[in-house]
């Protein structure tokens, strides 16, 4: 049962890093590329948080932590990059 309750801060985490994507996307004040880096650095600043609970239980290490939320950070960024040179290159 308690491993239920650290995967729902994993969900929570999750939740908030998809409504400060939306709130980031939503704002018309921000250029493409401000939006596009809130997306990934949001996306670190809330993997901190969801996979805290999980390293302070003991059921991750600080490394694996951290080189999951490099890892997907990395992938993420170059996702965002690579979308963003698409969509330059369209006629």
């Amino acid at each position: 049962m308690e491993q239920l309750q650290d995967l729902s801060m994993v969900a929570v985490a999750i939740v908030g890093w998809a409504a400060t994507v939306l709130a980031a996307l939503g704002n018309p004040r921000l250029t493409d590329t401000d939006q596009r880096a809130m997306v990934v650095c949001s996306w670190v600043f809330w993997s901190i948080f969801g996979l805290g609970t999980l390293v302070q239980r003991e059921l991750l290490t600080v490394d694996g932590a951290a080189m999951f939320v490099g890892i997907t950070g990395a992938l993420m960024a170059t996702i965002v990059i690579a979308s963003a040179r698409v969509r330059r290159t369209r006629p």
